[in-house]
């Protein structure tokens, strides 16, 4: 209960960009689930630890093995702390049917206890079951199996918006004129650019509310975008983070780094007579020269 009451104010603090409108969908039923096991492979592997440990237990209790629950503190305070947990996950997957959807996965934080609440009592039924050098190996072999695993599931390069994969580097890289600046769509593109081009301050975000508003279906995360770089924007002070209005004011020609979702230069081909020349493409995103007359 502490975490969940730590965790709700950042929450809170989240759903305040999701005006007006969030990324979120409503939830269906077997979405329950995911709280505790988010997807199937976390869903057998707990499954499978659970159903060891019990067994484990049980053996070492032996015949004259007698259940109170009450009687045995420990076991009175995991049940209650997973009950808790059960009923809390239901009461946020009503709210997110009957109102503000926030029923995703990754924000059930508290979610990672009850994980590593399963895979401690694994743990230490397996090292009193085993031998001791035979535990302090499997000890090992688990510490080495997780490490690869979290290796094998972090993100490779070729998540990143606008990327080439085939030549493992940024779509516009080595393809245009290192004067003009390049405006990203999503702060997808921008935050990886910003941060690992040798060239940052030629990439611009463009804050546009018309955007938001005008196309709340092209994109379900708009508002979200918008909200949190210009959050960022203002805590930083990053000049390259600015209004449309703006950097048409500035800049007359420029590149656009657009992604086929997104509605950023659909919207300011509205607005603005454009000339543009597509420089380069991939499945999901063109490079375009873009002048504005």
């Amino acid at each position: 209960m502490l975490a969940i009451a730590l965790w709700l104010p950042a929450l809170m603090s989240q759903l305040t960009v999701a005006v007006p409108y969030g990324w979120i969908e409503p939830p269906p039923l077997h979405h329950l689930f995911r709280p505790v096991l988010p997807d199937t492979i976390a869903g057998l592997a707990g499954a499978a630890m659970l159903l060891a440990a019990a067994r484990i237990g049980l053996r070492r209790l032996g015949p004259a093995f007698h259940l109170d629950l009450l009687a045995d503190r420990k076991l009175c305070t995991v049940v209650l702390t997973l009950a808790a947990f059960t009923l809390f996950a239901c009461a946020v997957w009503v709210a997110s049917r009957l109102g503000n959807p926030v029923f995703v996965t990754r924000y059930f934080t508290p979610s990672l206890l009850v994980y590593f609440a399963i895979v401690v009592a694994f743990a230490g039924c397996m090292h009193a079951a085993l031998p001791r050098r035979l535990a302090q190996r499997a000890a090992i072999a688990c510490a080495a199996l997780g490490m690869l695993a979290t290796a094998v599931a972090a993100p490779t390069e070729g998540t990143i918006s606008c990327f080439d994969a085939d030549r493992q580097r940024f779509l516009e890289a080595g393809v245009i004129d290192t004067t003009l600046p390049v405006v990203t769509e999503s702060p997808h593109a921008w935050f990886p650019r910003a941060y690992y081009s040798p060239t940052p301050a030629q990439y611009i975000f463009p804050l546009d509310w018309d955007v938001v508003l005008r196309f709340p279906r092209r994109e379900r995360n708009n508002a979200v975008d918008f909200h949190i770089m210009q959050r960022f924007q203002r805590i930083t002070g990053i000049p390259t983070i600015l209004p449309t209005a703006q950097l048409i004011e500035r800049q007359k020609e420029f590149y656009v780094l657009h992604e086929r979702s997104r509605a950023w230069l659909e919207n300011l081909r509205s607005r603005y007579r454009l000339h543009e020349t597509v420089v380069a493409s991939s499945s999901s995103c063109a490079l375009v020269r873009v002048r504005v007359d």
